[in-house]
């Protein structure tokens, strides 16, 4: 089955009905009425409407769909709803509904596996404070130095205290100590 949205799921169901024998197979004359039953019954398990197929959709569907579904309501697998059809075939609607219950089931189970597998990277590898590379001023002239200071994230570089206030500003948010205010 594929992991994809509900469009996936969907299809994984419709192939499911498709792929079995049951009275609506039977009742409807064309295979392309036959295949928008197994779509629309498996869209409205997964979308939460199930055994109603509302007229959007199948004007989402394109043209063609009106006469397919006539000849649903006239085989007597749909009929005729407020706003919609009503899917009259409860076999292949239970058969959705169950499948579409796994499915669901199924995908929560790999997202709690997902966030339990991002959790530990988490703990075995923190997320890193940015660390900063520097060149020290010279103590006699205060030029830079020729050599090049890797300081870890949250530490100063060596003899910080005593670099220029031009220096340590040219640092973007530089650690700065903050001062401790007594409890009264």
């Amino acid at each position: 089955m594929s992991s994809g949205g509900p469009s996936d799921d969907a299809e994984d169901l419709a192939a499911v009905l498709c792929g079995e024998s049951f009275d609506a197979r039977e009742q409807v004359k064309s295979e392309a009425a036959y295949e928008l039953h197994c779509r629309a019954t498996a869209d409205s398990a997964v979308d939460d409407h199930p055994g109603f197929v509302p007229d959007g959709y199948l004007a989402g569907l394109g043209t063609g769909t009106a006469p397919l579904a006539a000849e649903l309501c006239s085989a007597g697998v749909w009929e005729r709803a407020g706003g919609g059809y009503r899917i009259l075939d409860r076999d292949a609607l239970g058969r959705c509904q169950d499948l579409a219950r796994r499915l669901s089931g199924e995908a929560a189970r790999v997202r709690a596996r997902i966030r339990a597998r991002d959790h530990a990277r988490a703990q075995l590898m923190p997320q890193m404070a940015q660390a900063m590379v520097v060149t020290p001023p010279c103590a006699a002239c205060g030029a830079p130095a020729t050599r090049i200071e890797l300081v870890a994230p949250g530490q100063l570089p060596a003899q910080w205290e005593h670099w220029p206030s031009v220096a340590r500003d040219s640092f973007p948010a530089a650690p700065r100590a903050r001062p401790v205010v007594p409890d009264r």
